[in-house]
């Protein structure tokens, strides 16, 4: 493993080295301000100032583009602890087809010392689907286990899913492991009934009058509203982790029978009856009232009329 104390010994040799030599040796115009800003951060790289180093050396190399400059930026990157950064960056270096001989070992170098920066974090993380970001950026990929690269020092992990709670921790500088479980949010359920005083019942469970707010498992329940004097509501809920359903249920009043026919009503026909009987009566006594009476002696005996031959 190459120290990084080594590294900033051959990065400061290389700066004094190079800066007076072929690299900027047509120095004019862009040019010659590029030398400028690469002399600036050979000065503060030489004084640890790293994160001032970086941004000279960023500036020349837009300026006028060289494989020292490049390198430079790599070994600050390093001595920054952005180690990924420097690998990526050494590794464009060494495609380069105007690489300077005499920093090419020093090339392979900085290449094994940034790799042993770099640690890796396996990450098991539940619900696989889960999101995890390091440091705000978000790392791509799904499953579990992931493998995740990290640069040196400890680092912020926030691990998010849709219908769960939020995992956030710092890492230690020095973890490899980690194990998220992340708990599901409760599912809730909100009943508003037109009644105030209607009774509310989740899967057969009386939860109050009205208006009710609950928390229930993720699933399938049954929400069934009640009042007397007024139809009841029932209705089929189902929720997800972390959803929130509001069932309004309306009691309207109870729908009213039809009206029955005139010709089926019973009382009508009983009433008819009735007044058929007693119109029977009325001709019956009028017809007795008013026969002829058999005609009798002063004695009082009757003698029936003789009957004819």
């Amino acid at each position: 493993m190459v120290s990084l104390a080594r590294l900033a010994f051959v990065l400061v040799t290389l700066l004094v080295l190079l800066a007076s030599g072929d690299a900027y040796a047509q120095a004019g115009g862009s040019e010659a301000e590029a030398r400028a800003r690469f002399e600036a951060g050979r000065g503060h790289a030489r004084a640890e100032r790293w994160a001032d180093a970086l941004l000279e050396f960023q500036a020349s190399e837009a300026l006028a583009p060289r494989a020292v400059t490049e390198f430079n930026l790599a070994a600050t990157l390093l001595r920054l602890g952005r180690a990924r950064e420097a690998l990526a960056m050494v590794e464009r270096l060494e495609a380069r087809s105007d690489l300077d001989d005499r920093i090419a070992s020093d090339v392979v170098a900085l290449r094994a010392a940034a790799r042993d920066a770099i640690r890796t974090l396996a990450v098991a993380v539940a619900p696989a689907s889960a999101r995890i970001e390091v440091d705000g950026s978000v790392i791509e990929g799904t499953g579990s286990p992931r493998a995740i690269p990290l640069d040196p020092g400890p680092h912020t992990i926030v691990v998010t899913a849709a219908g769960y709670s939020e995992h956030r921790a710092t890492l230690a500088a020095d973890a490899v492991t980690l194990g998220v479980e992340l708990a599901p949010l409760p599912a809730v359920i909100v009943v508003d009934a037109s009644e105030a005083d209607a009774r509310i019942a989740i899967d057969g469970a009386d939860v109050g009058l009205g208006h009710v707010e609950t928390e229930v498992s993720v699933g399938a329940h049954v929400v069934y509203v009640v009042r007397e004097g007024r139809a009841p509501f029932e209705a089929d809920v189902t929720v997800e982790a972390g959803e929130r359903i509001v069932v309004r249920a309306a009691l309207p009043l109870p729908v009213a029978p039809p009206p029955t026919p005139l010709h089926e009503e019973p009382l009508l026909w009983v009433g008819v009856g009735v007044g058929v009987l007693a119109i029977a009566g009325v001709v019956i006594g009028v017809v007795i009232a008013t026969a002829p009476q058999p005609s009798g002696g002063s004695t009082g005996i009757v003698i029936a009329p003789l009957a004819r031959f």
